[in-house]
């Protein structure tokens, strides 16, 4: 069976909606971080989860939330993910509350 592909016309407004539409509706954590390591987008799911605000989040970048016996690991994974393109990893998180979750996290 051949699957068909169609193509839709979609004005930049279009495009950034439907990207925020999914990253809300996913249940998974959806965390974009840019180069400088810092955080540039979040979704619901991140936000419940940690319990900090959106302006809490972004523009930080994100190793003030990984637990500081991570960060060191974390940070090689990701320089590593910059150069070889992905990565698997499980680090610990902090809670807005101080407490501590344990999350896998892919990079692309």
């Amino acid at each position: 069976m051949k699957t068909q592909t169609r193509s839709i016309n979609l004005n930049s407004a279009d495009v950034l909606a439907l990207a925020d539409n999914i990253m809300d509706s996913s249940l998974d954590l959806i965390c974009l971080v840019g180069a400088d390591h810092k955080i540039k987008a979040v979704n619901r799911a991140t936000l419940d989860t940690l319990g900090y605000t959106e302006a809490e989040l972004i523009g930080n970048e994100i190793f003030n939330f990984i637990h500081p016996d991570d960060r060191e690991r974390t940070r090689e994974v990701a320089n590593a993910v910059m150069k070889e393109g992905s990565s698997k990893n499980l680090n610990r998180y902090i809670c807005k509350d101080g407490s501590v979750v344990c999350l896998e996290w892919s990079a692309k």
